[in-house]
């Protein structure tokens, strides 16, 4: 009869999680996730075949973490700015997750990644830029995009510069992108004037407020 395993599949999932929180995606061994939950020399293989599978279940549960972290964004207007904000807070939080997931891992690919995998999180985010600036859909989702791009670049920055840029300064750049991809659709549009472009500026300046507790 085989030996029970000293451990559950989740568990060691778990544990591999950690040490991705700890010290990165490249220090998950089977060494490091052992010693992690206490055992040394112990296999871990029982519920995987290698390391690989482990590595990726890590990966998988660091992409589930970021986004509980910044599911409050839900919770503010505007929504997409609060979710960039979050963005960010979480690269300077949790760098090593960070990595994980955005920083030139292996499983992160076009087919693959946070945001391709979530799109009815962003939905609500899609509508709101429709419905504040009076864009279509598809014109919303690049604006959004190029908003993430901008926010992903800032959070890489923080990992290294934690304490650099302050909250206001980060939601002033994201506000720049955001009026300045808006009014170029509606200059392509043809339909940008002083005016609305006062608006817009005003739009996207404003401050993420909560405006729900659940």
């Amino acid at each position: 009869m085989p030996r029970k395993p000293k451990f559950t599949k989740e568990e060691v999932i778990m544990s591999a999680f950690e040490v991705t929180e700890k010290t990165g995606l490249n220090s998950v061994t089977a060494a490091s996730v052992a010693s992690n939950m206490g055992y040394t020399g112990s296999s871990l293989f029982t519920h995987f075949n290698n390391m690989v599978e482990i590595r990726f279940e890590a990966y998988l549960k660091a992409k589930e973490y970021a986004m509980n972290f910044v599911s409050d964004c839900k919770n503010y207007r505007p929504v997409f700015k609060a979710f960039g904000l979050l963005w960010v807070e979480f690269a300077r939080e949790k760098p090593n997750l960070f990595r994980a997931i955005y920083a030139g891992n292996p499983y992160n690919t076009a087919e693959s990644n946070i945001f391709e995998e979530n799109k009815e999180t962003f939905e609500p985010m899609y509508y709101e830029i429709m419905q504040s600036f009076d864009v279509s859909r598809e014109a919303a989702i690049e604006i959004f995009t190029e908003c993430i791009y901008h926010a992903n670049g800032i959070a890489d920055f923080m990992i290294t510069n934690p304490n650099a840029i302050s909250q206001e300064q980060i939601s002033r750049s994201l506000s720049r992108i955001c009026l300045g991809s808006v009014m170029l659709h509606k200059a392509k549009e043809g339909t940008l004037t002083p005016e609305l472009a006062k608006a817009y500026a005003n739009a996207v300046d404003a401050i993420p407020v909560r405006i729900s507790a659940e």
